[in-house]
């Protein structure tokens, strides 16, 4: 691709879609700039390629500048082509490699990723899972957004803040300021309601967010799915007043949505219970906690892994904090042995579920 070049105008970096997934990949980085497009619709067109990686992460190297121009024929905002303009060479070999690195083939439409499944952008069930930090995920559903263990302020790796994120439900798996985090200040200003252990909802809920309480075992159907609360071996506390008072009983979630399951363990030791979860459940992704000293390690997370049959993991509470400071190539190694594919995630980062 020539230095200069603007190739026409590419809804797949359109506001309108799903942004933060292509910011997670890093397409934004250096040297970026923002045009106005039909409606006001910011996007953005690469103009230099120097390496173009193919694991679809690293695009440090691009520079961005912009213009969205419609597709031939099109009368102003629909789909933009990814057709350059006369002096750009983005094509062919080009094109083909930007496709490859990005996973977005034609056939699943630009603006969102390519199935992980192969099927088709019209029959694509699955969701996107976004690692916001420590133990904090936003799962983005067919229906709904899923917010996880909110611990962004204060957070020295949150990937947003309190304030820019939306959710629809925000579930909180235990009380400890790293999890209950911004739960009632995000449900408050969005609307968004907090499920919870029954007597942590009633804390949130005091404070002014809609709440749904829950006990361990019981299970609830939501717009987006159903979510069953599990064992999880803890302890669970809020800080009133400079003191610290015992607040519900920690737990995990099981989450079926869209077809997958989502097991997300909370802050748990190594448990039996795990076995049992994995034997009555088809667990397509866990979400463990690795950080060792006050929840399991890389090997005993590793070893979850072998009971819960999980066919993929995603390893957090770690490394946010000196006391929990581990190396999560030791988790992948063990896990993988047990034939679970990891996916180690930086802060910000997402991955189709």
């Amino acid at each position: 691709m020539k230095d200069g070049a603007v190739f026409r105008g590419v809804d797949l970096f359109s506001a309108k879609h799903p942004v933060a997934q292509f910011l997670d990949l890093g397409l934004l980085q250096k040297g970026s700039q923002q045009h106005e497009g039909f409606g006001g619709d910011p996007v953005f067109g690469i103009v230099q390629e120097q390496v173009l990686p193919t694991d679809g992460k690293n695009f440090s190297s691009l520079r961005v500048l912009g213009k969205k121009v419609p597709q031939r024929g099109s009368a102003g905002g629909g789909r933009m082509g990814l057709e350059s303009l006369p002096g750009s060479q983005f094509g062919g070999a080009h094109r083909q490699r930007m496709e490859a690195a990005l996973g977005h083939g034609q056939e699943q439409g630009w603006g969102r990723r390519a199935c992980p499944e192969g099927n088709s952008r019209e029959s694509c069930r699955c969701m996107n899972l976004r690692f916001l930090g420590h133990s904090c995920f936003l799962l983005t559903t067919a229906k709904s957004k899923v917010l996880v263990d909110p611990f962004l302020t204060g957070n020295p790796k949150a990937a947003t803040t309190a304030d820019q994120v939306s959710a629809d439900f925000i579930l909180v798996s235990h009380g400890h300021g790293d999890h209950y985090g911004d739960a009632v200040a995000i449900a408050k200003r969005t609307g968004a309601t907090v499920v919870a252990p029954y007597e942590l909802a009633l804390h949130a809920g005091a404070q002014g967010a809609k709440v749904h309480p829950m006990g361990c075992g019981g299970g609830k159907d939501f717009p987006f799915g159903r979510v069953q609360l599990t064992i999880a071996h803890h302890s669970s506390s809020v800080d009133e007043g400079g003191k610290t008072i015992s607040v519900a009983a920690p737990v995990g979630f099981l989450i079926q949505a869209d077809g997958k399951t989502i097991y997300f363990a909370g802050d748990t030791a190594l448990t039996m219970d795990m076995e049992l979860l994995g034997r009555r459940n088809r667990i397509d992704l866990a979400l463990l906690p690795i950080g060792d000293n006050f929840t399991m390690g890389p090997v005993d997370a590793a070893e979850a892994v072998r009971m819960l049959k999980a066919k993929r993991a995603v390893p957090m509470h770690y490394n946010t904090f000196e006391l929990i400071e581990v190396d999560p190539g030791i988790f992948k190694k063990e896990a993988e042995q047990h034939g679970c594919k990891v996916d180690v995630l930086k802060p910000g980062e997402s991955i189709e579920v």
